[in-house]
């Protein structure tokens, strides 16, 4: 077996290959999650022991390090018990709400090696994945019918949000006041 930490770089890769690999398990054998309320659980126990499926497969060795699902404001975390994180993972039903990127910034400043987040779009042919890296946040989406993923957007993480930047993010609807009639 070789030592998924050897190389930080080629961690990240092998682990972001068997995330998706583990989104082609769970679009494959358990997509009627996807279209239930309340299964961001069952959803990430899925992701994550399909995830540790693939890395087993690969033959990466991540001895001391465990999967946990639902901890510290993560869905899906690969961490050691003495605190290093190897995967951050949140997992949302929609576009990702814009207080959620700074929780993810801080997850990859606390040291992950790879922080991600996917949203399940209803009525969508693709999922988007969010990856944090140190100076960007990479906007991919995730073809379901070919289980593939293609770079869409990549933005500079330290920078705020502007108007002139395409946004992935859910933003709040403005309420539209309705004039009433004028009885004259």
């Amino acid at each position: 077996m070789r030592n998924l930490l050897s190389n930080k770089q080629s961690a990240a890769i092998n682990l972001f290959e068997a995330f998706q690999e583990a989104l082609g398990d769970l679009h494959e054998r358990d997509s009627y999650l996807f279209s239930k309320p309340k299964t961001k659980g069952a959803i990430s126990h899925k992701l994550a022991m399909y995830m540790e499926a693939h890395l087993r497969a690969k033959q990466l060795s991540y001895e001391g390090f465990s999967f946990d699902v639902m901890l510290n404001h993560t869905d899906i975390l690969l961490h050691d018990r003495a605190g290093k994180v190897l995967v951050s993972i949140m997992v949302f039903h929609d576009y990702i709400p814009k207080g959620e990127i700074e929780l993810l910034k801080r997850t990859m400043v606390e040291g992950a090696v790879l922080t991600l987040a996917v949203a399940f779009l209803s009525g969508k042919d693709y999922l988007l994945i969010y990856r944090v890296g140190k100076e960007t946040i990479d906007y991919y989406h995730y073809n379901l019918a070919e289980n593939l993923s293609s770079l869409k957007m990549s933005k500079n993480r330290m920078e705020r949000y502007d108007k002139e930047q395409l946004s992935l993010l859910k933003t709040p609807r403005k309420r539209r006041i309705q004039k009433t009639p004028s009885t004259t």
